[in-house]
């Protein structure tokens, strides 16, 4: 994938991340720098979101952060605490406001590149590895005062 495509999809997602989190919660993200993964495999913990996508550009995005920043992001869309179920739905939804914020702007600057999300997979875990196979993946943390959330975003070609 052209360096630049692949720069402006990560700064989509980067953007949408920030602006679902403060449109939910009223508060902030700080993203750290975008910095290419070393490694193939994506290992982390807690409530994990997965979002795909695919058309011109097609790829795969894992969003983790702790079931604490999870029930704060409930807390302020329910207004009360959550029952463990209640974070998978919460993480599905952030995920699906997240993609479709991402992916109306990639399609709005790449015109013509029919880009669409597919639905969000949740899941909480200890110790989950994902595998990136055949994709280049970017690592993205943010920082808040309700803890850190990762971004981790595997882009290759997909097909018009």
């Amino acid at each position: 994938m052209d360096k630049q495509v692949a720069e402006q999809i990560i700064r989509s997602f980067v953007r949408a991340t920030m602006n679902v989190y403060n449109l939910l919660t009223n508060t902030t993200l700080s993203p750290g720098g975008i910095e290419k993964a070393s490694s193939s495999l994506f290992k982390t913990s807690g409530v994990i979101i997965l979002l795909s996508f695919s058309g011109a550009f097609a790829g795969r995005t894992i969003l983790s952060t702790t079931e604490e920043m999870m029930e704060f992001i409930h807390e302020c869309i329910v207004g009360e605490k959550p029952a463990q179920n209640d974070l998978l739905v919460t993480a599905s939804e952030f995920g699906n406001m997240l993609v479709g914020h991402a992916v109306t702007d990639i399609n709005n600057h790449f015109r013509g590149s029919n880009v669409r999300p597919s639905p969000p997979n949740s899941y909480i875990g200890e110790n989950l590895t994902f595998f990136n196979f055949k994709m280049s993946a970017y690592n993205v943390v943010f920082k808040s005062q309700h803890g850190d959330l990762k971004l981790n975003i595997a882009l290759k070609e997909g097909t018009k």
